[in-house]
């Protein structure tokens, strides 16, 4: 009986936990100081490839990233492919995408409303101007 309730406690235990990380983990917070580079790319036609290396602009980026509120998606991301992407140097961040509603995160998606991605892509346009 006791091996039993311990079964079932522990299969418990390890259903919550993929439960959390599937689909409640939250989305990695960026942290400025932890990237030394942005390589920003930017459709459609011509494409655009932006390097920043500004401490100021980056951690504009992050503000703006850090904003947008993330929840995790069973999407892969809009099938008319990505507008942005932002490739860091971090390896916990690896690459930012952003197609359609949703946010790649290091391969991982996350949805968000259309106003925080509008919000996001003018962030993302104004740091690649200055």
């Amino acid at each position: 009986m006791k091996k039993r309730i311990l079964m079932v406690t522990l299969a418990t235990v390890l259903v919550f936990g993929a439960v959390w990380f599937l689909w409640l983990m939250p989305a990695p917070k960026l942290a400025a100081g932890d990237v030394t580079k942005l390589t920003v790319t930017m459709l459609p036609s011509p494409p655009t490839t932006k390097t920043i290396e500004d401490r100021g602009k980056i951690q504009a980026f992050a503000d703006a990233y850090n904003a947008v509120p993330l929840q995790r998606s069973p999407h892969l991301g809009s099938p008319a492919g990505w507008m942005f992407r932002v490739d860091t140097n971090h390896y916990r961040y690896g690459d930012i995408v952003i197609s359609g509603d949703e946010i790649s995160v290091h391969g991982i998606w996350y949805r968000t409303g259309h106003d925080s991605i509008e919000k996001f892509e003018n962030a993302i346009r104004t740091i690649t101007e200055q």
